[in-house]
């Protein structure tokens, strides 16, 4: 599902931006024709309409910009997280004890499938949950490379590869 985050990030980062430049124009004009900031707001007919278009949409803009950057930082942070386990992390081998279709989610007439696997930890065996996995199709009884931060059980990694 990368491919939808890019996507994602594209169309808000592309709608804040287009948004921010038509609010800025608009608003400028209205500033032009009123003759301040404080005056806009007396403005009559066209005029008006166009300066508060540009109120809107210059708020809106930036609001769409921050949106897409937020997306950015949860993916940068996303994938960091992931380098750092497989760099640092324990390894231990976990058991895929269940396999099911989430039927919820339906891209291209595909569901994605979710994994359950079980994992022996040092502080004891825990089941842990896969992303969601579409080209992947792991079978019950599985072995499977989990990596796992050892300050946080709770930071893992499950390595679907094929051996």
């Amino acid at each position: 599902m990368k491919h939808g985050n890019i996507v994602l990030k594209l169309v808000f980062g592309g709608i804040g931006l287009v948004y921010t430049i038509v609010g800025l124009i608009c608003l400028l004009q209205g500033i032009d024709a009123a003759g301040s900031l404080n005056a806009i707001f007396t403005l009559q007919g066209e005029l008006r309409e166009v300066a508060t278009v540009g109120a809107i949409f210059s708020v809106l803009g930036p609001c769409f910009l921050i949106a897409a950057l937020c997306l950015v930082i949860k993916d940068k942070r996303r994938a960091r997280m992931k380098e750092e386990l497989l760099a640092w992390g324990s390894r231990v081998q976990g058991t895929v004890t269940q396999v099911r279709v989430n039927h919820s989610i339906r891209v291209n007439g595909r569901n994605p499938l979710i994994a359950q696997v079980l994992c022996p930890f040092p502080s004891g065996e825990v089941t842990l949950t896969s992303p969601h996995l579409w080209n992947i199709r792991p079978a019950v009884g599985d072995t499977v490379d989990v990596i796992y931060d050892p300050m946080d059980e709770r930071r893992y990694v499950i390595d679907f590869q094929e051996k």
